[in-house]
């Protein structure tokens, strides 16, 4: 209700005088101050009580009131006084409580204001006020008028406390700053279409990326920004998004307004708001950088498979040198015409070998542009097998299993074969670490439909039909909690300085990139890695890329030990006795012991031979008896290191000469310094001497 101060009409901050002075002046026709019309009577000034009905309105809006008629004391509302901090009654009304309670930073224009009412009206300022009874600060909006009625002349005013709605006004307008920022920040931006229209609006941050100052307001003229070469799946997109409802990512390249140009990541949903109008809402990132990175990190990868590659490869090219320089040496020695087409036979084949590595080797070190044509994937990976023996070394047998009609993808073939290779080094690397004997890899290939998405790790896989190939192995698995991480850019599990965390990332980026994704499963004693490539149909022409008795004779040779070579029959020596043999030969390249073995009998000593250490050990602990071991290094299922320890550990054991064509190995992860090391390839002139020296002749 409305209260009428005493007579004191004191105002040191504003004096009352002045503002009777304002309402001296004739009021301009602008001001809308005339002659006083008259009041209609409304029916709430009938009722009993109206007055407190009325303040209490006011109390429920937090609005106050006041009237202030010259030559008179002003008159608060109750519910002014609470806005101001006072209790009612506590305090005088006028312009000292009133002008008292305004914020300090703003008390200048609020006088100003109020001192021109007279010559106009008070529209809706807004400023603050410090209530006197708690010092807390509140947003309020001021309103007042002139209003004349006949010789009587009034200030009429409202005061309505808007902290609430100011306050969420404020922090809308943080929030809405900081997501600027953050867009900002994050390189991203956010849009809005509306399906039926097709109109759109974007944040400031997509403005920024676009390079676009006054967005078009048509989302289809947004189609021109597009690279060229990507529009075609932009309109895919968009057409399964909102007439398939299927949400899926959209990776493209986009022209910005000053040429250059930016890869773009987007997610986006179909959605309808309360009003029924459908819109597409997403976000865009720019994801140019990381595209980048990802290409420094699929050339470093490559650089690291290379690496392992080429160590493998020296080492068979160093056995094919050695089949090539021996049995030349031992050719002009020769003077039976079967040995010497043995040995010449021998030779060829050794030679053959080494064209095929080193065309292999040329094939995968090509550093090419993306290129996806629609190919049959098992025949890459059956032409590639190879070199997948290569890259694994001697530390696992590999499987490979695949189904007999051809699995149609558009791929580039090169990255097929770099993803694999790279996959296939970790399985044998995870079973080397952990010291696996029987480390076994397997390499599937087989069609699969998805009815439904399927939960993976590090994504699902939407439902569709694909090619898969699967790379499992045996070396002990990862860790649940390192699941999540390992395509991560530096992230690894191997030793340190083993791997620099780039090859499964390299992985993920070209599958990605040939629109296909990589999931990986913890299974109970190792890893499964599966490649998902998008099923396509057999080429119009009907042709095959590979011809059907190709096929049939590489998947006859898909099961086989890792470095192991073609087989063929040699002759035969001499048949093994149970007497004693000087030197107990283990080589599992049959090429090289067969060389190794004819060499030393040649020079008189008797021989015994077995394909790895595991089987050398079998014969020794059978009893026979040998006076020298000549082992390889590397080979699977018991290596030369593994074999030197065991037969050290025997009585009488005979010493050991190591051969290797693996550079590394004569370093510092090499055999012990008590043990000799003879490396590939050898003369047979060198193979004697080193066989003389180590028996003491």
């Amino acid at each position: 209700m409305l209260e009428r101060s005493p007579s004191s009409t004191s105002c040191p901050t504003v004096s009352c005088e002045r503002l009777e002075g304002s309402l001296d002046d004739e009021p301009s026709p602008e001001s809308g101050h005339g002659p006083a019309t008259p009041r209609p009577a409304t029916a709430l000034q009938g009722e009993p009580g109206a007055a407190e009905l009325l303040a209490e309105m006011m109390r429920i809006g937090q609005l106050g009131g006041f009237i202030w008629t010259r030559g008179k004391a002003p008159i608060w509302s109750d519910e002014l006084h609470r806005i101001l901090g006072y209790e009612p009654g506590s305090v005088t009304p006028g312009p000292e409580a009133f002008f008292g309670a305004v914020h300090p930073d703003d008390l200048e224009r609020v006088q100003t204001a109020w001192q021109a009412v007279g010559h106009s009206p008070l529209q809706g300022i807004e400023y603050r006020v410090v209530q006197q009874s708690t010092g807390e600060t509140r947003f309020v909006r001021g309103s007042g008028r002139v209003h004349r009625d006949g010789k009587q002349v009034q200030i009429v005013g409202a005061l309505q406390d808007i902290s609430e709605t100011k306050r969420s006004a404020l922090a809308l307008e943080e929030a809405l700053a900081i997501a600027r920022a953050a867009e900002r920040v994050g390189h991203l931006g956010s849009f809005v279409v509306r399906v039926e229209s097709m109109e759109m609006i974007w944040t400031e941050g997509l403005e920024l990326l676009t390079g676009v100052k006054e967005p078009n307001a048509d989302a289809a003229s947004h189609l021109e920004r597009v690279h060229p070469d990507d529009r075609e799946k932009q309109r895919h997109w968009w057409d399964r998004l909102v007439r398939e409802r299927v949400a899926e990512p959209l990776d493209v390249r986009m022209v910005r307004a000053d040429g250059s140009v930016r890869h773009l990541h987007t997610q986006a949903a179909l959605m309808r708001l309360a009003d029924g109008v459908e819109r597409v809402v997403g976000t865009t990132i720019d994801v140019t950088e990381r595209i980048q990175l990802e290409d420094q990190l699929r050339h470093v990868a490559k650089m690291e498979a290379m690496g392992t590659l080429a160590a493998g490869l020296a080492h068979d090219f160093n056995n094919s040198l050695l089949v090539m320089d021996s049995g030349l040496s031992m050719l002009a020695e020769e003077e039976e015409p079967e040995e010497r087409a043995e040995l010449i036979e021998g030779g060829r084949q050794a030679l053959s070998r080494c064209m095929e590595l080193t065309r292999q080797l040329l094939a995968f070190a090509r550093r090419e542009p993306f290129r996806p044509e629609s190919v049959d994937l098992t025949e890459v990976v059956l032409k590639f097998q190879e070199l997948l023996n290569r890259a694994v070394g001697r530390r696992a047998s590999l499987r490979i299993d695949m189904a007999a009609a051809p699995l149609r993808a558009r791929v580039d073939p090169r990255h097929v074969e770099r993803m694999l290779t790279n996959l296939v080094v970790n399985a044998a690397d995870a079973i080397e670490q952990l010291g696996i004997r029987a480390g076994r890899i397997g390499v599937r290939l087989e069609p699969v439909t998805l009815k439904e998405p399927l939960r993976a790790v590090p994504g699902d896989i939407p439902a569709g039909s694909y090619v898969c190939i699967q790379v499992d192995d045996n070396g002990g698995g990862i860790a649940p909690e390192r699941l999540p991480r390992i395509f991560d850019p530096y992230f690894t599990t191997k030793p340190q300085g083993r791997g620099t965390g780039l090859g499964l990332a390299s992985v993920y980026g070209m599958a990605r990139q040939n629109d296909g994704l990589v999931s990986v499963t913890d299974l109970e004693q190792g890893t499964r890695f599966t490649l998902w490539f998008p099923r396509t149909e057999l080429r119009s022409d009907g042709r095959s890329d590979l011809r059907s008795d190709l096929r049939s004779d590489l998947r006859s040779e898909a099961t086989r030990e890792l470095g192991s070579s073609v087989r063929r029959e040699q002759p035969q020596l001499e048949a093994a006795s149970e007497a004693p043999a000087d030197i107990l030969i283990v080589e599992d390249v049959e090429q090289v012991r067969y060389i190794a073995e004819r060499i030393l009998r040649s020079a008189g000593f008797r021989t015994l031979t077995a394909g790895n250490g595991a089987e050398a050990m079998a014969l020794l602990e059978q009893g026979r008896q040998v006076r020298l071991v000549l082992t390889d290094l590397q080979m699977p299922v018991m290596g030369g290191r593994e074999l030197a320890a065991r037969i050290n550990l025997r009585p009488g054991a005979p010493p050991v000469i190591f051969m290797t064509g693996y550079s590394e190995d004569t370093h510092g992860q090499g055999a012990a310094p008590h043990l000799t090391l003879l490396a590939k390839p050898f003369t047979p002139d060198r193979l004697i001497e080193f066989v003389k020296s180590a028996l003491g002749q």
